[in-house]
C-alpha cells in the first residue's frame, strides 16, 4: 500500500475536479454559466473499457445505445436545443482539437463520435473525469471579429481568478493566454500565428478588466459555503472591450458596424494545486 500513498491526493483532487461536484455549488452565485446538464456514464461501459477502442464497431454501438437512452432524452429535459453544442466529461474538453473535441452537433452520429473521442482521449492522457459526460450550451461568437485556434476555439479574453474559499479572498488573477506560456503549447503553426496576431488584443482585454473580474468573483463566491481552499475560476468574456473591437475591425480591413456588448461567464473551475498558473502564486 505505501507505494500507491503518492497517488491518494491525486485521486482526490480528480474527483473534486468533477463537473457534478463543483457546478451545483455555484450555479446560482451571480456569475453566468451556460446551461448545462450532466449524464452519468453506466459503470459497466467504464469496467467493460468500451472507450479503450480496441473494437470500434461494436463499442461504438454500446455508446449509440446510451446516447440514445439517456444522453438525449436529458437533452430535451434540459431545454439544450442548439444545433452546436459544447461537450466534455467531468474534467476534460480535448479543446486543443475542438472541432472533434469540444464542439459538437446535435444529432446522434456526432455526440456518439465526440463521447467516443473525449473518453478515449481522457483514458489517454489519464485526466480523469470519465465517470460523466457533461453537454453545455456553446456560447456564441462574431465570427467576423474573432479568430479560432486549436481547431474551431474562439480565441476570447479568459481571465484565471485563484479563489481561496476557506479565506473568501482572491490570491491573484492571470491572463489565461499568457503568451509565454500557451505559445510554447501551441503545436499547430497556423495557430501560432493567429495567437501572435491575437497577442496585442488579449493583453489590453486583461489589464483593462483584470481588477473588475477579480472583485466580481470576490462578490460572489463570498456566498459559496460548499467549497473549501483555494481554487482555480475560469471567466471568459463573449468579446473584446469596445475599443479594442474598433482596433481589431480596422486591422483586418472590415467594416464596423454594431458594437457588442461583452458578457462575463464562468466557464470552468478546478482545485488550484492541479491548475495551470498556479506556480505563479504571490509566496
Amino acid at each position: 500500500m505505501d507505494r500507491y500513498q503518492n497517488l491518494l491526493p491525486f485521486s482526490r483532487d480528480a474527483a473534486l475536479n468533477n463537473f457534478s461536484y463543483w457546478y451545483p455549488k455555484i450555479e446560482n452565485c451571480g456569475i453566468a454559466t451556460p446551461k448545462s446538464c450532466v449524464i452519468p456514464v453506466p459503470t459497466a461501459m467504464t469496467e467493460n473499457g468500451v472507450f479503450y477502442m480496441e473494437n470500434i464497431q461494436e463499442n461504438e454501438r454500446e455508446v449509440g445505445k446510451f446516447v440514445v437512452a439517456q444522453v438525449m432524452p436529458e437533452l430535451e429535459k434540459s431545454g439544450i436545443t442548439d444545433h452546436l453544442l459544447f461537450i466534455k466529461n467531468g474534467a476534460f474538453s480535448n479543446k486543443f482539437d475542438a472541432i472533434h473535441g469540444c464542439i459538437c452537433r446535435n444529432d446522434r452520429y456526432d455526440l456518439v463520435s465526440h463521447i467516443c473521442n473525449i473518453q478515449y482521449d481522457s483514458l489517454v492522457y489519464e485526466t480523469g473525469g470519465e465517470e460523466e459526460i457533461v453537454i453545455r450550451e456553446r456560447i456564441g461568437y462574431n465570427s467576423e471579429l474573432i479568430p479560432c485556434i486549436y481547431n474551431g476555439l474562439p480565441l476570447r479574453p479568459e481571465f484565471r481568478v485563484f479563489y481561496d474559499f476557506d479565506t473568501h479572498e482572491v490570491l491573484f488573477t492571470v491572463n489565461y493566454w499568457d503568451y509565454d506560456y500557451c505559445r510554447s503549447h501551441i503545436m499547430c503553426a497556423t495557430d501560432k500565428i493567429v495567437f501572435d496576431k491575437m497577442r496585442d488584443y488579449l493583453y489590453c482585454a486583461f489589464e483593462r478588466w483584470k481588477d473588475e473580474v477579480a472583485e466580481k468573483v470576490s462578490q460572489c463566491m463570498r456566498n459559496v459555503t460548499e467549497l473549501s481552499g483555494p481554487w482555480s475560476v475560469d471567466i471568459m468574456m463573449t468579446t473584446y472591450p469596445e475599443h479594442i473591437q474598433k482596433r481589431i475591425m480596422d486591422d483586418i480591413g472590415n467594416k464596423y458596424s454594431d458594437i457588442e456588448q461583452p458578457v462575463a461567464y464562468l466557464i470552468d473551475m478546478a482545485v488550484a494545486e492541479r491548475s495551470a498558473y498556479w506556480n505563479k502564486r504571490p509566496q
